[in-house]
């Protein structure tokens, strides 16, 4: 995994949407025996982005809705492949379809709503609870399963949630923490190179009286 240095702090380092995407056109290339020996690291990289992307879905995710097709797609073969990561599939879907562009994208789009239906219908319901835009295209069956889904699905959007907000805390706090160090570096430095102060020099010896000493010598 590659890493960014952060002040005193190594990060991961922030996968460029060009990455994201060439990892998603690889995956999408090969059989469907080798798809599920790819996929598993081309939607890591894809969940990290979008997650990463939902602090300023304008600026990181909306200018790239012209992939949303594939991207959408991406997602679905990736349900189908690996049960493992379906969880982690339908939260990234929920987030992405809250980005108003890609909404748009996935309702002006028939062969998304086909792949929506072709699934079974608990997990039509499952996906239908994380969008109204997804529940306008499930099949009349999968709604009977929604109430039993919803809270499920509540939780994949809270633990969500709570993964942005604790990426923006910890991005703040190792922020504050590098700036107290660098100010810690910067004052040990100056002191450093200040000037050593003078020392002063011992005061004289006391002169002795040659009659002082006479009556030290009597006392002897």
């Amino acid at each position: 995994q590659e890493f960014s240095v952060f002040g005193s702090f190594a990060m991961p380092a922030k996968k460029e949407w060009s990455d994201v995407q060439q990892g998603v056109e690889e995956a999408m290339a090969l059989p469907p025996e080798r798809f599920r020996d790819k996929v598993s690291g081309a939607f890591r990289n894809l969940n990290s982005y979008v997650k990463a992307a939902a602090k300023d879905f304008d600026n990181e995710l909306a200018p790239h809705v012209g992939s949303a097709a594939i991207i959408f797609n991406f997602c679905f073969d990736a349900f189908e492949a690996k049960k493992m990561l379906r969880k982690q599939v339908m939260a990234t879907m929920g987030l992405l379809v809250q980005c108003p562009p890609w909404a748009a994208a996935f309702r002006d789009s028939p062969q998304l709503h086909a792949r929506v239906q072709e699934l079974p219908e608990e997990d039509q319901a499952a996906f239908a609870v994380q969008h109204e835009e997804v529940a306008k295209v499930v099949l009349p069956g999968a709604k009977e399963h929604e109430e039993a889904v919803a809270a499920e699905a509540t939780a994949i959007k809270e633990a969500n949630d709570a993964h942005v907000r604790m990426s923006i805390a910890n991005f703040a706090v190792a922020k504050k923490i590098s700036a107290t160090l660098a100010a810690a570096r910067g004052s040990a430095e100056a002191e450093a190179d200040a000037p050593e102060a003078p020392v002063a020099p011992d005061p004289p010896a006391e002169e002795v009286k040659p009659e002082e000493l006479r009556e030290l010598r009597d006392a002897r």
